[in-house]
C-alpha cells in the first residue's frame, strides 16, 4: 500500500479547491505526484504528469483562476533532483520546464517548496539547491513565457547542506513579496526572511527566539503590507534532546517581532502552515507529540490578541497537518497525512 501525503492547498472558490502532494511505496523517497480537486461536493484525484523515469513530489500550489493554477515540487531521476513545475489550464495538468541551480562545483539537488501566483505573467516559486557541502536559496519567476532563476541572498556561510533554505512565499503585490525559511551559520540555525521590492531580493532582519540555537519558519501569509505572519518552530533552551516548540513572527510594516504561541507537548510541537484572513483572524496548522509518542494534528488561532489551540480531529494515531488555506473566515481547508494508515488527511472548518 503506498504512502499518501498532501502538503499544499489552494483556493479558487468554495467549490474549486486544489491540493497537492505525493504517493510513494517507500517513505524515504519521493513517489508519484498526487493532485486532488474539490468541486463543492466531493474530492477526486486528477491525473498529474511526472517526469519520465523519475520519482516526484509536489509541495506547493497557488491559484489565479479556475484555468490558471500552478504547482511546484521536485523530481528525482538519474543524478541530482531537479525542480518541478506543473500548470493547470482548465483541462489538464502539464509539466512546464523550469531551471535548476548549480551550487559550487558539486551536483546539487533542487527543490521548490512554495509558490505564489499574482497574475498569469507574474508567478514566484521558492525553495533551495543543496550539494553535500553547501546549500543556497532558490527563487524562480514566471513571466508568462518561461521560468528564470532570480538571484536571492544567502547569509549562511556555505558550510553544509542546510545553509540557506526557503519554505514559503506570499505576496502583497507584484512589488511586495515575502519568503521565509532558515539559514545556518557558525553552527546555529535561525529563521531567514527575505523581501522582493520590485527590483531585488534582500534579507530583512528578524529576531531569533531567546536562548536557542535553532529556529526556523515553514510558512508565511500576508494580509497587507503592514500585517504579515510566518510560523515554524524553535528548540527549547537548555532542554535535553532539543525538543521543539511552536514559533510565530509578525510584521507590522516596520519590524518583525516574536509573539508567543502555545505548545501542547513538552517534546515536539511544530507549525507547518498559516492562513492569514484578517488582523484578528489567523490560522496556523502543524502537529504535536501526544503522550502515546505519536503525532497529533495541531491547529492554532490568532484572535487579534493572542494565539490559542483550536480543537481539531486527529484522524488516526500519528496524524499531521502540513498546509492550510482560507476561502473566508468561516470556510477553511487544511491538509496533511494519516501516517498510521498511510492515507491523505483533509480537514474542513465551517462556521455558520
Amino acid at each position: 500500500m503506498p504512502d499518501n501525503i498532501l502538503r499544499g492547498v489552494a483556493v479558487v472558490t468554495a467549490s474549486d479547491i486544489w491540493v497537492v502532494g505525493d504517493a510513494t511505496r517507500d517513505p524515504s523517497v519521493p513517489g508519484a505526484t498526487l493532485i486532488e480537486h474539490w468541486d463543492g461536493s466531493s474530492w477526486s484525484i486528477v491525473r498529474s504528469p511526472g517526469p519520465r523515469g523519475a520519482t516526484a513530489l509536489l509541495d506547493g500550489i497557488s491559484a489565479i483562476s479556475s484555468n490558471d493554477v500552478w504547482a511546484v515540487g521536485t523530481a528525482q531521476g538519474r543524478g541530482s533532483a531537479r525542480t518541478l513545475t506543473e500548470h493547470w489550464d482548465g483541462q489538464r495538468w502539464q509539466i512546464v520546464p523550469s531551471p535548476s541551480l548549480s551550487v559550487g562545483s558539486q551536483p546539487a539537488d533542487n527543490t521548490l517548496t512554495g509558490v505564489v501566483a499574482i497574475s498569469s505573467n507574474d508567478v514566484w516559486a521558492v525553495g533551495y539547491a543543496a550539494s553535500i557541502t553547501i546549500g543556497e536559496t532558490l527563487v524562480e519567476h514566471w513571466d508568462g513565457t518561461s521560468w528564470t532563476i532570480v538571484p536571492s541572498p544567502n547569509p549562511g556561510q556555505g558550510t553544509g547542506f542546510f545553509d540557506d533554505r526557503l519554505f514559503g512565499v506570499t505576496a502583497v503585490s507584484a512589488s511586495d513579496i515575502w519568503t521565509a525559511g532558515e539559514s545556518t551559520a557558525l553552527g546555529e540555525e535561525h529563521n531567514l526572511i527575505e523581501h522582493w521590492d520590485g527590483s531585488a531580493w534582500n534579507v530583512v532582519v528578524s529576531p531569533h527566539f531567546p536562548n536557542t540555537n535553532v529556529d526556523f519558519m515553514n510558512a508565511i501569509s500576508a494580509i497587507s503590507a503592514t500585517d504579515i505572519w510566518t510560523v515554524g518552530a524553535f528548540t527549547i533552551p537548555n532542554a535535553e534532546g532539543s525538543p521543539l516548540q511552536t514559533g510565530t513572527l509578525h510584521w507590522d510594516g516596520t519590524s518583525w517581532s516574536i509573539l508567543d504561541s502555545p505548545s501542547p507537548s513538552s517534546s515536539f510541537d511544530i507549525l507547518n502552515g498559516v492562513a492569514a484572513v484578517s488582523s484578528d483572524d489567523v490560522w496556523a496548522v502543524g502537529s504535536f507529540q501526544a503522550d502515546s509518542g505519536l503525532l497529533n494534528t495541531l491547529i492554532e488561532h490568532w484572535d487579534g490578541t493572542s494565539w490559542s489551540v483550536f480543537p481539531s480531529p486527529a484522524g488516526t494515531p500519528s496524524s499531521e497537518l502540513l498546509g492550510v488555506a482560507a476561502v473566508s473566515s468561516t470556510d477553511l481547508w487544511s491538509v496533511g497525512e494519516n501516517a498510521s494508515e498511510r492515507r491523505t488527511l483533509i480537514e474542513h472548518f465551517t462556521c455558520q
